[in-house]
């Protein structure tokens, strides 16, 4: 398979520049040994859209304020769960714990945060339930670094810290 090189001029692909690129990198990846999964293809994109952008609207316009800060925490768990599982920095069937508390500590930011707009938390009960959160993730983490050895590597460990603090 030719190599595919995009044009960059205009700053625009089409979907069947998009395509063919997603088809070479599987190529390239198959050819290195690498597991390939099947890509969303362009008319799913389309799809998703059409039905999540109502979706979403629907839920950001029409339903009360805390229905929106569980949906910006749900992405933000995805978000989390993409960055460190699927892409492959947390591999380990012992990093799932890991995964458990980034995801965990993502949905509370974004629960704190709202918490806080929303007067439920004011003062210092605010920042004590942000640090005590904080402090509960490290903990957690820190003794996943000590159970693991050296197994574990420090990049991925700070990986996660990155996911669960400031994926939102």
């Amino acid at each position: 398979m030719p190599n595919i090189i995009l044009p960059m001029s205009s700053g625009r692909t089409s979907p069947k520049e998009l395509d063919l690129a997603i088809d070479a990198f599987n190529h390239r990846n198959r050819r290195f040994g690498v597991k390939v999964r099947k890509q969303k293809t362009h008319e799913t994109r389309i799809l998703a859209a059409a039905v999540g952008l109502p979706l979403l609207l629907a839920i950001i316009l029409f339903l009360p304020p805390v229905a929106t800060a569980i949906l910006f925490a749900a992405a933000c768990a995805i978000g989390a769960y993409e960055m460190l599982w699927r892409t492959g920095i947390l591999k380990r069937p012992a990093d799932k714990r890991i995964l458990c508390y980034t995801v965990l500590m993502a949905v509370a930011t974004v629960l704190w945060s709202w918490a806080m707009q929303s007067g439920r938390l004011t003062g210092e009960k605010a920042w004590l339930a942000a640090l005590a959160g904080l402090f509960v993730f490290f903990v957690a983490l820190f003794c996943e670094l000590l159970a693991a050895h050296t197994a574990l590597s420090f990049t991925s460990l700070f990986a996660a810290v990155f996911s669960g603090g400031s994926i939102r």
